[in-house]
């Protein structure tokens, strides 16, 4: 159990749900994120992480994987229900809600995965070399919108560009 302060003050009381609802929603959201082509293993542009949140939150599975781990949390004292979310500040604490919920109950799930997968992801980026490596990533804003080419140096790195604040 854990209580959460929302945006509007409100208190919300996340509990665990049933582990196959977690299973459940931990595979809803994955297939999202596979579905939307996210790269979770390396950086990728904020386009995608973006593209991929926005899938997560309008795909009606990953809703109805959510649901049955809603309803065993608490919003006010009261239980969560369809109806919980009808009023306008309710609404503005849906998010705060949902990805506590998310993090209860399938944080466990994630960072044990993460933690196994990690050696096989280090091995498969050690095997890869900069000469066989594909650069299949669009060119960035600041390369496309710059008014004169900037020269490449050999030490550049794309690291170290900041955007132009003017």
């Amino acid at each position: 159990m854990t209580e959460i302060t929302c945006a509007s003050g409100e208190i919300a009381t996340i509990n665990l749900g049933e582990w196959e609802d977690a299973k459940r929603l931990k595979r809803e959201i994955e297939k999202e994120i596979v579905r939307t082509g996210a790269n979770i293993t390396l950086e990728s542009d904020g386009i995608l992480a973006v593209k991929t949140l926005l899938a997560v939150d309008a795909s009606e599975e990953v809703d109805k994987a959510l649901a049955p781990l809603l309803m065993r949390c608490l919003y006010k004292n009261e239980k969560i229900t369809g109806k919980t979310f009808n009023s306008k500040e309710a609404r503005g604490d849906y998010y705060d809600i949902i990805i506590a919920c998310a993090q209860e109950n399938i944080g466990p799930l994630v960072e044990s995965l993460f933690a196994r997968l990690q050696p096989i992801i280090k091995a498969s980026l050690k095997k890869t070399t900069p000469t066989n490596q594909k650069n299949d990533f669009p060119k960035s804003t600041l390369e496309t919108n710059s008014p004169s080419p900037q020269p490449e140096s050999p030490s550049s790195d794309i690291s170290e560009a900041t955007p132009n604040k003017s």
